[in-house]
């Protein structure tokens, strides 16, 4: 059974499982960019550990949405502690792993959208 929700215009009804499948497709592209963009030796494992994680939101578990989530603002904090590091004037620091950890913190932004938390109520 599935509920049809009003998710933009009202002329426009779109229905939110698929927006939310727009948003964890773009949450998976996003982590994958940023492990390339970290380190493009990375194996296979984290994306596909990524990718069961977010099917598992897709089918409403929560734990799965707050572990990513989690891992995310770590992501999120350590990029602002690199931000003021480069910013105090710390050399040997590369800029991409900031760029690595700013798109960690994307996903967590993204599973953080109200189409996504519907999903896991």
């Amino acid at each position: 059974m599935t509920a049809t929700m009003m998710v933009g215009r009202p002329g426009n009804p779109v229905r939110a499982a698929r927006v939310a499948a727009g948003l964890l497709i773009a949450c998976w592209v996003v982590a994958v960019v940023a492990s390339y963009v970290g380190d493009a030796s990375h194996g296979f494992a984290p994306k596909l550990i990524t990718a069961f994680l977010l099917w598992r939101v897709w089918r409403g578990a929560r734990w799965s949405r707050y572990v990513l989530i989690g891992l995310s603002a770590v992501s999120a904090g350590l990029a602002i502690g690199l931000s003021f590091a480069i910013m105090l004037g710390a050399t040997g620091i590369a800029v991409r792993s900031l760029a690595m950890f700013g798109l960690y913190a994307l996903v967590g932004a993204l599973l953080c959208a109200p189409p996504i938390s519907r999903l896991a109520r």
